[in-house]
């Protein structure tokens, strides 16, 4: 990592007052921000409309490293890169067509859809070995099975250090799909799948599916560490203008 906590909330104070952005932040959307860059490994819990792509574009800009890499659904990827473009981010790369080489990885924002991440990961990862990077996984739910590629990539690249935000507005509806945001964002709180089935399982039927949950109030602070949760009205209040 390029950068050390004090180094990257100054730069965070440098970027907002620039004033590149075409609205103000709200006092919440502010220090939620200053909390997630203090953290290598965050998730952003927002209902829509409250900011996910802003509080994560500052967030990377204040980390600063070389690359950000963009991980999302491909129907958002121009709107991502109209984003940047209006935040003055010139050095933008989307990286998919079946003529995709290596050299349109080399930039300091690479957006991708979550199957070319799959489908190319052989060449993403040998790219940015022993590189400065961060991710975003946007619309992070897509990764909430453990045995999916989406989510092993993920976890690889991510290793040993690199910072990773998740973000996502669709609520977990089951406990069980805590698991990989918190093997991304929190790697220390379980060794594996199967330390967290230990600590949190308390029966499963005869195929396998679990029918009872323990330790309850441990998961859901397990699951807020490294995190934040907000809706529209709590960030903008209830007479919302839209933007």
């Amino acid at each position: 990592m390029s950068n050390g906590p004090i180094v990257a909330t100054r730069r965070l104070d440098e970027i907002i007052s620039s004033n590149i952005l075409p609205f103000p932040l709200a006092e919440l959307q502010r220090s939620d921000i200053e909390e997630a860059v203090l953290s290598d490994r965050w998730a952003w819990f927002l209902e829509v409309g409250v900011g996910k792509t802003v509080c994560s574009t500052l967030t990377a800009m204040a980390w600063n490293e070389d690359h950000t890499l963009v991980l999302t659904p491909p129907i958002i990827l121009d709107a991502w890169a109209e984003w940047l473009a209006s935040i003055g981010e010139k050095d933008v790369s989307i990286y998919r067509g079946p003529q995709r080489t290596p050299s349109m990885l080399n930039h300091k924002w690479v957006l991708m859809s979550h199957a070319i991440f799959r489908d190319s990961f052989a060449t993403i990862e040998d790219f940015y070995r022993s590189k400065s990077y961060s991710i975003i996984l946007d619309e992070a739910q897509w990764a909430k099975n453990p045995e999916s590629k989406l989510y092993k990539n993920l976890y690889k690249l991510a290793q040993p250090d690199h910072r990773v935000q998740m973000l996502t507005g669709t609520p977990t509806s089951k406990p069980q799909d805590t698991y990989t945001y918190m093997r991304i964002k929190s790697p220390g709180l379980y060794r594996s799948n199967g330390h967290w089935r230990n600590l949190h399982v308390a029966e499963v039927d005869q195929f396998k599916q679990i029918t009872k949950y323990q330790n309850l109030e441990l998961l859901a602070d397990n699951f807020a560490l490294n995190s934040v949760k907000r809706t529209k009205a709590e960030v903008f209040g209830h007479n919302l203008t839209p933007i």
